[in-house]
């Protein structure tokens, strides 16, 4: 089999008899030469994250539908997806950090960070001390004052006292 596509190119024809205008000898040829071409691929995602990230955003804006029933098709074949606790501490914090990045404030800090932050509290609320509720992130210059996004800025509150204090 020809190991190179470009023998396709060159003269329509390759030394194995394979064309390149016909379908079938193109899909021969992909389908002898899959994991070459896969590892390829994923060594050029790697070599350029940037456009990988370019072509998912322009991917989901034109197809939502298809996005939204791919997610549903996950939640329902695995209902533990979206109840992971990590995944959801991960979504908060990405948004955080979006809207910190569009405020203009700056600042950020990791999963494992903010895990550090917890233990040092005890797992307990900064203002209530109570310890059977999740924790939240609260800023404690409000993003919306200014604040950053930093670790710096960032305290463990329950939900309900960070509902409680808002903006202050």
């Amino acid at each position: 089999m020809v190991r190179n596509r470009a023998a396709f190119h060159k003269d329509r024809k390759a030394p194995d008899g394979l064309r390149y205008q016909c379908k079938d000898c193109v899909r021969a040829y992909h389908d002898t030469m899959r994991e070459a071409l896969r590892e390829r691929a994923r060594a050029w995602g790697a070599a350029h994250p940037e456009r990988v990230a370019k072509r998912g955003r322009r991917y989901r804006s034109k197809h939502p539908e298809m996005v939204s029933e791919r997610h549903k098709i996950a939640r329902a074949t695995h209902p533990e997806y979206e109840q992971n606790p990590r995944r959801k501490a991960k979504k908060v914090s990405y948004q955080a950090a979006r809207r910190a990045r569009e405020v203009g404030v700056g600042g950020s800090h990791t999963q494992e960070e903010w895990e550090a932050l917890c233990a040092t509290h005890g797992g307990a609320c900064a203002w209530c001390g109570c310890t059977d509720k999740p924790l939240t992130r609260d800023h404690i210059v409000p993003v919306s004052r200014g604040g950053s996004h930093d670790i710096t800025n960032i305290q463990p509150l329950c939900r309900n006292c960070n509902c409680k204090k808002g903006a202050r």
